[in-house]
């Protein structure tokens, strides 16, 4: 028989607030109007049942935590501030187990004076404060012209990618920021890449803020450009209209997310959205075609 069933004991509240605008900018032959819409949604968990204890989920080594009072699968690790700079700082802090010079510093949370378990804390939400979009449409004699932006503000990202890509194994290539990394006592870099490490129970195989990066965005997200036939020239092909059109979509990204898209997620729904590991880019799309109308 079975030793557990699956019950839905949970409770979460949803706020938000949306807001349209539409607006006629000029009339005439020359025709122009904006559409835009901005909302935000704040979550909270209300009850998770079993004594409302916290529960966590893993991928890898991201931490996704469920807690009473917090937002829904929030990301759940070490913080850090920074980099050990050298043996006094070293001596000086409380630090992980097996760290050195060179090492992430980990904040003390709970300020007991030991690195461990009870300092993970909460590192980042994939949760944004808003999101947003704005279209204009042209119009002139025949032509349409329509131009799209969207957008997501406050949002993070657990970048597994960076996992690999932001430290040096020898077995693979990094991102060019890292270049600036810890090196020795009189070559700490910038003080916030730590050096080189790929042993198993380091600070920099861990569930850090460090691997958390802002997914703040805007996004050229579609183009469309069309133009209808003039009457004459379609009755004399047995239509009532026909429209020519070329569409792009995915046009350009404006982000400061160091992997390729902000909005790509190596889940898209659940409790592990907000997770990149090699996860697909949205791709340019050019599509051209014809609408005719009998």
């Amino acid at each position: 028989g079975f030793t557990s069933n699956l019950t839905n004991i949970g409770k979460l509240q949803n706020k938000g607030l949306e807001i349209s605008l539409t607006s006629v900018n000029i009339k005439g032959p020359f025709e122009w109007s904006t559409n835009f819409n901005i909302s935000g949604n704040r979550n909270k968990i209300l009850s998770l049942g079993n004594n409302d204890a916290p529960f966590n989920l893993n991928d890898f080594d991201a931490n996704v935590r469920f807690e009473v009072g917090k937002p829904m699968a929030y990301f759940y690790g070490y913080q850090i501030d920074g980099v050990i700079m050298n043996s006094a700082e070293l001596n000086a802090y409380p630090v992980w187990t097996g760290s050195t010079a060179g090492d992430p510093k980990v904040a003390d949370v709970n300020q007991d004076g030991k690195i461990n378990e009870d300092d993970r804390t909460m590192i980042g939400s994939a949760q944004p404060d808003f999101i947003w979009s704005m279209t204009n449409n042209f119009n002139y004699k025949g032509f349409d012209l329509s131009v799209m932006l969207s957008g997501s503000e406050g949002n993070e990202i657990f970048n597994q990618n960076a996992r690999y890509l932001k430290r040096y194994n020898g077995a693979r290539g990094v991102y060019k920021s890292v270049a600036n990394y810890w090196k020795s006592e009189t070559e700490p870099g910038d003080g916030q890449i730590p050096k080189p490490r790929s042993v198993a129970n380091s600070v920099q195989n861990l569930a850090t803020s460090y691997w958390v990066e802002d997914g703040s965005f805007v996004r050229i997200k579609n183009i469309r450009l069309g133009y209808t036939l003039p009457k004459k020239a379609t009755q004399k092909l047995g239509l009532s209209a026909t429209k020519l059109y070329v569409n792009f979509e995915n046009v350009y990204l404006f982000s400061d997310y160091s992997n390729y898209d902000p909005e790509a997620s190596t889940y898209t729904t659940g409790a592990l959205v907000g997770l990149d590991f090699g996860s697909y880019p949205n791709p340019l799309v050019c599509t051209i075609g014809v609408n005719l109308s009998f």
